[in-house]
């Protein structure tokens, strides 16, 4: 789910793959075979995601290089941006989803009781 003014501004050329795929693996080690598999270089995802971004910033090929090293740790922005250049859903990489997480558990950002009912429901 994108937020609104981040993420993609138009539809990206590539096949989703299946819904129920998702990656256990960190960012630094799954999204070596995406690119691989699409026939992409870090610099072509990189123009791929600048194409894509409504403010038009995009990702850098320096950011993507230092991300797939482990240097750096991405936002929720970027995978958003990247999982939609590849065709992909953004929960697909697992910093996504624990991102998800950490926001559905932050009572300030969507209030205690919310906050707390997530809390509950996971450690049933």
């Amino acid at each position: 789910m994108l937020r609104r003014g981040t993420g993609p501004k138009r539809g990206v050329a590539f096949r989703p793959m299946a819904p129920a795929t998702l990656s256990c693996d960190p960012i630094t080690v799954a999204l070596k075979p995406l690119m691989r598999e699409r026939k992409l270089t870090y610099r072509a995802l990189a123009d791929l995601t600048r194409a894509a971004d409504a403010e038009g910033r995009g990702v850098t090929y320096v950011y993507l290089c230092a991300l797939t090293s482990g240097r750096e740790y991405p936002s929720q922005r970027s995978i958003e941006l990247i999982a939609a250049c590849l065709g992909i859903e953004p929960g697909y990489f697992a910093e996504y989803r624990l991102a998800e997480l950490r926001r559905e558990l932050n009572g300030r950002e969507v209030g205690f009781e919310a906050a707390w009912r997530r809390y509950s429901q996971l450690v049933r």
